[in-house]
């Protein structure tokens, strides 16, 4: 998932909620490019039952390996990109804690770049080279308000290593919040995030 589709992720986040209560979203942004989207819904019809999602995107670009200059053929660089994390699932909501159980799938954009021979021309050469890995993650995410200050986290295990992230909450409106936080995944990476959300 690109960061260009953010807005509309959010915006598809704001419709789902429509239909739901007691949910909590927050959208996260760091100095360093990295991006967050974190959900808990509980739908009208499911009770204590939650989707949760927690995706975030890490701007990234960095050379792994190359070969020559790039001006001979078999010459080649290989270059990492955006990285990016995705959590998708459900949950049930005991008291301030939602456990749950989700796929869970992680990349990170690789592209090789290879100088080849093609009607005795010389070109450049690009093939996608990502492997994104999916498994089933689990975890739990917590959130306890003492008005109007809140605070909420989340603990699991994805397939690459671990999630964690932990936001302290400010009530600006009757359900707008503002947060700052900390981040940690194993495929993104970690540091500080600001951002708004709803809770309500």
């Amino acid at each position: 998932m690109k960061a260009r589709n953010l807005p509309i992720l959010v915006a598809l986040v704001l419709v789902v909620s429509s239909v739901a209560y007691a949910d909590t979203i927050d959208v996260s942004v760091s100095p360093g490019g990295f991006y967050s989207v974190s959900f808990n819904l509980f739908p009208d019809a499911a009770g204590d039952i939650a989707v949760v999602l927690d995706w975030g995107t890490l701007k990234h670009s960095a050379k792994i390996d190359h070969k020559g200059s790039m001006t001979a053929n078999g010459d080649y660089e290989v270059w990492e990109g955006r990285k990016s994390s995705a959590v998708f699932g459900l949950g049930y909501r005991a008291g301030i804690a939602t456990p749950w159980v989700a796929i869970s799938t992680q990349s990170t954009r690789t592209t090789k770049h290879e100088m080849k021979i093609k009607d005795s021309d010389l070109i450049k050469v690009t093939t996608d080279m990502t492997q994104p890995l999916t498994g089933v993650a689990f975890g739990i995410n917590v959130e306890k308000w003492m008005q109007p200050w809140g605070v909420s986290g989340t603990l699991a295990k994805v397939p690459d290593g671990m999630l964690l992230n932990a936001r302290i909450k400010y009530k600006v409106s009757a359900i707008g919040t503002a947060h700052v936080g900390y981040i940690y995944n194993t495929r993104t990476g970690q540091g500080l995030v600001a951002g708004l959300g709803l809770s309500y």
